[in-house]
Parts: C-alpha cells; structure tokens; sequence
C-alpha cells in the first residue's frame, strides 16, 4: 500500500510510531489540502516520543541518539523505522549500547515527502543504515531511503529488512518475528559485516 501511494504525484505518505505522533499528523492532515494517505497499524504501539515532540512533514526525527564518541569515528549503524517498527528498534539500538556499539534510531514517519538530508547524515555518520519496514522492501521505506542516496551521489550499505512475500495473520509480534523484524533481528542486522 505505501509503495502504491508513493508513487502517486501529489500524494502525502505518513505511518505514525505511536499515538502521539498519529493525532499530530490528523490534525496536520485535516488542515491540509491535497490528498493524504495515513497508514495505521493494527496492533499496540510503545510510546517513542517526549511529551514536547511536534510532527513535522517531510522531517524525519530521531527518536534514539547514542552516547558521544570520538571525532571522525562512524556509528555502527543508522536505523530508518517507521509505525510499528520504531519501538523493536529503539529496543536494538538500547540492547547494543549495552554491548559497546553506537546506533542511531531515526523515525521516518513522513514517507512522501521522505527526509533526504536524513539519510545523507546517515550515509555521512554510520558505516550502514538499515531500513525496517513492516511492508514490502521494493517501493517502500528501504525505497525511499535507497532514491534518497542515489539522487544525492551518496554511498553507503543499505541493509533492506521487510517483507517479500504476502504477509499472514497473527498477532503483531508472532509477524515481525516470522519476517525477521523483531529487536533481536535488527541487532543482527546492524552487527553484519561491520568493518
């Protein structure tokens, strides 16, 4: 459905990460003229956002930062979530700080228009993003964040998690652990190949 929706000219994209984020991008889309297109998910969502957070369109927001480290030496990885997948990935991100590595947590809520200067910084700062998505790979997040580097002459690896098949019906968390897009799948995800 996202892939469909992007690729209508005109047409705004947005999956809220949690229901503070979702009523912020109602009320947008109410005052907005133009068509919109909001995708909710079925299951319960953690709160990853503070009280104070203000939706932006077309600003992705990063909702894990990790702690300082030394001038000139890259995070391990950049994740791109969006809806249900920020909170499994905010949970990576805290389950490898505690092993020693350094993982920033974006939450690209606006999918068109998508954040381009994000994923720059991602390809500037990380040695890999990776791009979680609870919908197909091909036309999806991993797509925008992909369009976003090349239109920019940006290299970086891009590790793509999603679906590739038609998807089942089961809880939220019995689907992301099927499709490999649960925290522990993301932690291994942003460890692969590390340099």
């Amino acid at each position: 459905d996202i892939a469909a929706m992007r690729a209508l000219p005109g047409m705004t994209v947005l999956q809220p990460a949690d229901d503070l984020e979702a009523g912020q991008m109602t009320e947008w889309m109410v005052a907005h003229d133009g068509p919109v297109f909001i995708r909710l998910t079925r299951q319960s969502v953690a709160d990853v956002h503070p009280a104070g957070y203000r939706f932006r369109l077309g600003k992705a927001d990063t909702v894990h930062e990790p702690s300082a480290a030394k001038p000139g030496v890259k995070l391990q990885a950049t994740v791109f979530a969006s809806g249900g997948t920020v909170g499994p990935a905010v949970e990576a991100a805290k389950d490898l700080a505690g092993r020693g590595f350094r993982v920033r947590v974006v939450n690209a809520g606006s999918l068109a228009p998508f954040d381009d200067e994000a994923a720059a910084r991602a390809a500037a700062e990380s040695q890999r993003i990776v791009a979680v998505e609870d919908h197909n790979i091909t036309g999806g997040l991993s797509s925008a964040v992909c369009e976003a580097l090349g239109v920019q002459g940006l290299a970086c690896p891009v590790v793509r998690m999603g679906l590739s098949s038609f998807g089942e019906s089961a809880s939220g968390a019995e689907l992301y652990e099927k499709y490999g897009l649960s925290s522990d799948h993301i932690v291994d995800a942003c460890l692969r190949n590390l340099n």
